[in-house]
């Protein structure tokens, strides 16, 4: 201790923090700080224990330079329940080489100390060094903008950033096999990750490791649909076992013929809750691990493009469903089991093909009787069934009358049984529907979809391809919350409707699509301008005016109204 405090006689003058070591571990925050503060203004106190919990050492950081030089006089002649060791910490080079060999020397070769003591205190403030007076958070956040390459150098430039970026990569929670997130403004860091093979980017398997190592366990996301098929099988193992805690899960598009990686799908993702996937997982080789995906995993939303096969269907754990999308299903009665156990449903989405096969047309009827008789019926609250093509038209009627009560949005594009008597009886049982898309459904008319206009809740209507339709559907008593129309191809619209639908819905509407409407003139856009301005521009007002009588330009529109064409 003498020869120390000898070696120490003149303290920097433009030092403020100390370091205070060999402080007994029973010492709390609060006595150190009520000992330390007599000597001045304390700006920070760090009190840091060792895992050995043989001793503890403190960083003081005192408000003015003359405050340390009193305490560091004070302390070299003082015991604070054990000898202590006062050492100025300035954090550049010189200072830290001789705080580790000459007064700190137990600090290289202590086993029980972690290099992730001292990260935080490697640099005194600075105002030229702005990235490295930032705390460790709000840096963290800063890389998790980064991509991928420059985020894996990050951590190779220093001890404290290296600890700042693992912190990072808790923020990682989606992982793709898509080279989009790895390319880099550094052409150098970018060659290290990414390669060209038959003419696409993929990302070298080496640094897929070496990027799930970091952030693996909080990968709750995984995306494996694209270059699943050229990369090999032990790197789709890897990545399930590096990601055990996957909750979304998309298999879309995966092919490759080794079931092995499938296997360690089963074994180590035990918490999936959405799976997206296609029928190409149901072949004789995966049906084994499939049924072992579904047994043990409480599935919530399951997505399946094509038919599944009856052996897995089985062990589907129906109860846990609350969302079920099916599309391109060849025969959709397969799936009846499905619906009928689900009882817990909310949401459920299903794509015809629309085949013209005697088979096809009674086997839609018989699910979606199913469907309408079903438990779940009663709690579904967003329901769509829609047909690929609008030129479908299907004769018919279901014997099952519709029993939905909590219906929210409802879609049924092109459905051949949608008729008034239908769709009145779906508006009478759902007062509080918020969409609507009857689309192509040509059986329509006015009649019910007048029932529709005045539900009191209905923000987006759409009603494309209906040529019967009129504008007198939109009466005085047509809902004030319509937020979005899409009229596109109702040749019966006329500007006398349409400005009473302005009128009562002047506060909401954004969206109108009227392409191909012909008896839209410019009548209707001076009518529309008048209202916009009551309004004074808030919301803006999207009008789509192609293939319609309209000629008056963009140009002389006030603020809150545009045109423009307007993509579903």
């Amino acid at each position: 201790m003498e020869q120390i405090s000898k070696k120490s006689e003149e303290m920097p003058l433009q030092a403020t923090k100390l370091l205070v070591d060999n402080i007994n571990p029973l010492v709390r925050h609060k006595s150190l700080r009520d000992c330390l503060q007599v000597f001045g203004t304390i700006r920070n106190l760090v009190l840091k224990r060792r895992k050995s919990k043989q001793r503890s050492y403190a960083f003081v950081t005192y408000s003015t330079s003359a405050e340390a030089l009193r305490a560091y006089n004070c302390l070299l002649r003082k015991t604070l329940w054990h000898p202590v060791l006062v050492i100025p910490f300035l954090g550049n080079k010189s200072a830290k080489k001789e705080l580790r060999n000459e007064h700190h020397p137990e600090a290289d070769r202590d086993e029980d100390t972690d290099g992730s003591e001292f990260a935080y205190y490697r640099f005194e403030k600075n105002d030229d060094d702005l990235i490295n007076n930032l705390n460790n958070d709000c840096l963290a956040r800063i890389f998790s903008f980064l991509p991928i390459p420059d985020r894996l150098a990050m951590a190779e430039v220093c001890r404290r950033w290296q600890v700042v970026s693992q912190q990072a990569w808790r923020s990682f929670n989606r992982f793709t096999l898509s080279p989009a997130n790895w390319y880099s403004s550094s052409a150098e860091h970018q060659e290290k990750h990414i390669f060209s093979f038959a003419g696409m980017s993929i990302v070298r398997e080496t640094s897929i490791v070496r990027l799930l190592g970091h952030c693996g366990p909080y990968v709750s996301e995984l995306d494996l649909s694209f270059g699943s098929n050229v990369h090999s099988t032990a790197i789709l193992i890897n990545i399930f076992k590096l990601c055990p805690n996957v909750r979304v899960l998309n298999l879309r598009h995966y092919k490759y013929n080794n079931p092995s990686s499938i296997k360690s799908l089963a074994d180590n993702c035990q918490r999936i809750q959405h799976l997206i996937l296609d029928d190409s997982l149901f072949y004789n080789c995966y049906q084994d691990q499939m049924c072992r995906i579904f047994s043990k995993n409480e599935i919530k939303i399951l997505e399946l493009s094509g038919d599944m096969s009856d052996r897995v269907r089985r062990r589907i754990r129906c109860r846990y469903l609350r969302e079920l999308v099916i599309s391109r299903a060849q025969n959709p009665m397969l799936m009846h089991r499905i619906v009928e156990l689900a009882v817990n449903l909310r949401r459920f989405k299903y794509d015809f093909d629309s085949k013209e096969t005697i088979f096809y047309r009674k086997a839609e009827s018989e699910f979606l009787q199913c469907l309408f008789r079903s438990e779940c019926s009663d709690q579904l609250e967003d329901l769509e069934i829609n047909y690929r093509f609008s030129n479908y038209k299907l004769q018919g009627r279901l014997e099952e009358s519709p029993t939905f009560t909590q219906l929210r949005k409802l879609s049924l594009r092109g459905a051949f049984f949608v008729d008034d008597k239908f769709l009145i009886t779906l508006c009478r049982m759902n007062p509080r529907l918020e969409s609507v898309d009857v689309s192509n459904c040509v059986a329509l008319t006015n009649e019910s979809l007048k029932k529709v206009s005045q539900l009191p809740r209905l923000a987006r209507l759409a009603i494309e391809g209906l040529d019967g339709v009129t504008d007198d559907i939109f009466d005085g008593k047509c809902t004030t919350n319509l937020q979005v129309l899409n009229c596109k191809g109702c040749v019966g619209m006329r500007a006398a409707g349409l400005t009473k639908l302005i009128r009562s819905s002047l506060l909401s509407l954004t969206i109108l699509d009227l392409e191909g409407c012909t008896d839209v003139t410019d009548d209707f856009v001076n009518a529309a301008v008048d209202r916009v301005k009551e309004r004074n521009g808030e919301p803006v007002l999207t009008l789509n005016v192609l293939n319609t009588s309209v000629t008056r330009g963009a140009e002389s529109l006030p603020a809150g109204l545009k045109f423009t064409e307007i993509s579903e």
